[in-house]
């Protein structure tokens, strides 16, 4: 728990032996430095990070739920509306990674997706990304067999495509109840990725099947787009929409700071001068009126999202 928010938070412990070892130090202070830049309703939010002699602590949202992994293992598949749900929200996510803070996650897959105890999904993993401008970066093979790009497999330079392709995955196996290129031998599955084409089952609807033929393209230059995908009629249903997910209004650091919470953090004895936070906010600073800003703003920031969906699937 958070001591002067009472809000409780979840701690990722990081020993410092495992982290002298090889490029991992990097990689930890890489995702460190991703997360600080992250603000989007449905990515858990990185609050601060601290050291001792022996670990690294980074102090981030608590999110209570199962990851979309654990669901399918479960359920076997998701009904196709539920699918696109949760789709229309990961999409939102990428077009914000991608677009916004340019960033290539390199690891979507489906044990890195939470669904929160409300329902919602929620990103919470970003080990192995990187930023657009990082050029020797976007040549590394990495991530999962199963939802790794043809090109990043043929070890080709790639660009942030290769997650359109692993949404496309994700989207196929929560749809369909399996991966599309599935196979015990992963030399062969890396085969069937570069040169073959996944079997559709005939429970899914013909629209889902035109849309993932579109995102599941061996060419990254003929894979559809994001802004495409937004258009696409599969994604049309439904009255949640993407400008609604990424409104200023979910975001930490919305200018001005909220009143409410500063409010309740003068109920709560914490130094709320406004311009000291706004500051810190902007320049990923960490005192204890800003790291409680962020905690008491992402649990306003959590039932407002929760509101806003819940009122579309109303409408719908």
């Amino acid at each position: 728990m958070h001591v002067p928010t009472k809000e409780i938070v979840a701690i990722k412990k990081v020993e410092k032996k495992e982290a002298s070892r090889g490029n991992f130090c990097e990689t930890i202070k890489r995702e460190i430095r991703i997360f600080q830049k992250m603000d989007h309703p449905l990515i858990v939010h990185f609050f601060e990070s601290f050291e001792d002699e022996s670990f690294l602590y980074l102090v981030m949202e608590f999110v209570e739920g199962k990851s979309l992994f654990e669901i399918l293992v479960e359920r076997k598949k998701i009904h196709e509306e539920e699918s696109r749900f949760y789709f229309k929200q990961l999409i939102s996510v990428v077009d914000y990674l991608h677009h916004y803070v340019r960033i290539v996650h390199r690891d979507l897959k489906t044990e890195n997706i939470l669904i929160d105890s409300q329902g919602n999904l929620r990103l919470i993993d970003f080990g192995l990304s990187t930023e657009m401008k990082d050029i020797e970066r976007m040549k590394t093979v990495c991530g999962s067999a199963a939802y790794a790009a043809p090109e990043l497999i043929q070890r080709k330079e790639y660009n942030h495509s290769i997650d359109i392709w692993s949404c496309g995955v994700i989207l196929f196996s929560i749809s369909c109840g399996y991966l599309p290129f599935y196979d015990n031998n992963i030399p062969k599955q890396l085969n069937k990725i570069i040169h073959e084409e996944p079997q559709y089952p005939t429970h899914i609807s013909p629209s889902l099947t035109f849309f993932l033929k579109k995102i599941l393209v061996k060419n990254p230059h003929e894979r559809i787009s994001i802004e495409e995908m937004k258009e696409s009629p599969w994604m049309c249903y439904g009255n949640l929409t993407f400008q609604q997910l990424n409104s200023n209004n979910l975001k930490i650091n919305n200018q001005p700071l909220d009143e409410s919470v500063l409010k309740t953090l003068n109920h709560f004895n914490i130094e709320s001068h406004t311009e000291h936070i706004s500051e810190e906010l902007e320049h990923f600073k960490y005192s204890s009126s800003s790291i409680s800003y962020r905690i008491l703003r992402t649990t306003q920031i959590r039932a407002s999202t929760q509101k806003l969906i819940t009122s579309s699937k109303n409408q719908g």
